[in-house]
């Protein structure tokens, strides 16, 4: 999603269900804080998703093992 607030009004996002979705969780969403620690979950879940995605992995299974990974962190 866009980084600017003004873009959100877009009509290729507006008219986008799952963008628009998107954005209007943008509007009540908080911005993460940085904590260094969090990098130990970034790697393994964005693991996860690709395989969930690429290679159509089974999701609970991909998820079970990124939690595994990031409390072996």
């Amino acid at each position: 999603m866009p980084p600017i607030k003004e873009v959100l009004n877009n009509p290729l996002i507006t008219n986008d269900d799952f963008a628009n979705a998107i954005a209007s969780q943008v509007e009540q969403a908080d911005i993460m804080p940085y904590i260094p620690k969090m990098a130990a979950v970034w790697g393994p879940m964005t693991e996860a998703l690709a395989t969930i995605i690429r290679d159509n992995k089974d999701a609970k299974a991909a998820l079970d093992e990124a939690v595994a990974k990031i409390h072996d962190n």
